[in-house]
């Protein structure tokens, strides 16, 4: 196939992938959990070491991904895993954000450039506590985790061992659940298999008392990058407008 042709078909399928946040609710329940279920894939290191997730936005190989789980595809192999467990290369990263940890990746998977269909949850409808599960795949079998939202996010949080501001968080949101090493690029979804972010890292909540500076009710949270913001890094590498 002419590779410029090949280009503006991708351009279309990823567009209509966007359109798709707004008709989605057309799906019926039990075709939005399998949506997911099989749009979820694992990622692996050429050592065969689980190295996170992502999500398949079409059905030729383009991904949702957290960066740093991808973000060295050039200097050592990164796999993306089929449910039959083959492995298929990341080709290149086509977008990214560092700050919100969000990628948009290709790889060489072999199908029609076509939207894969999954629902969305609105953000603005609920922002309130309430309960979500992640989605992951580790050694191509698919877990899922409880937890809940807390928005907005009101603590002081650490990443990694460094402090983060709140403001710096502001595409994000905290949820208090068990979070691993591996879980990162999992889908955050509501009961009804809405999509409603990216699992980006494991963050440390904590409060401080003013008069003693000491910190109390420490806890283990995860961090979620917002779906839109994947959509937003789509919008860009397509040039929609």
């Amino acid at each position: 196939m002419d590779r410029k042709f090949q280009i503006q078909q991708d351009k279309i399928a990823l567009r209509s992938f966007v359109d798709n946040f707004h008709w989605s609710s057309g799906l019926s329940d039990e075709e939005a959990k399998l949506n997911l279920h099989d749009g979820l894939r694992e990622i692996v290191y050429g050592n065969g070491y689980h190295a996170g997730n992502a999500l398949l936005v079409t059905k030729n190989g383009y991904i949702i991904t957290c960066y740093h789980c991808i973000f060295d595809y050039q200097t050592r192999p990164v796999f993306i895993r089929s449910l039959d467990g083959k492995g298929y290369r990341i080709e290149k990263i086509c977008g990214y954000s560092t700050s919100n940890d969000i990628a948009l990746a290709k790889i060489a998977l072999e199908g029609p450039a076509e939207p894969i269909r999954y629902r969305f949850a609105v953000k603005h409808d609920i922002e309130q506590r309430f309960v979500v599960d992640l989605l992951v795949r580790i050694e191509n079998r698919l877990k899922k985790k409880t937890g809940v939202i807390h928005f907005p996010m009101l603590s002081t949080y650490k990443n990694r061992g460094q402090a983060i501001r709140n403001e710096d968080l502001r595409n994000q949101v905290a949820i208090h659940m068990n979070g691993q090493p591996g879980d990162s690029g999992g889908i955050i979804t509501t009961e009804r298999s809405e999509i409603y972010g990216v699992l980006a890292s494991r963050s440390y909540r904590f409060r401080v008392n003013p008069l003693t500076g000491v910190k109390y009710d420490e806890q283990v949270v995860a961090t979620c990058t917002f779906w839109f913001e994947a959509l937003g890094i789509i919008q860009k590498v397509i040039g929609y407008r």
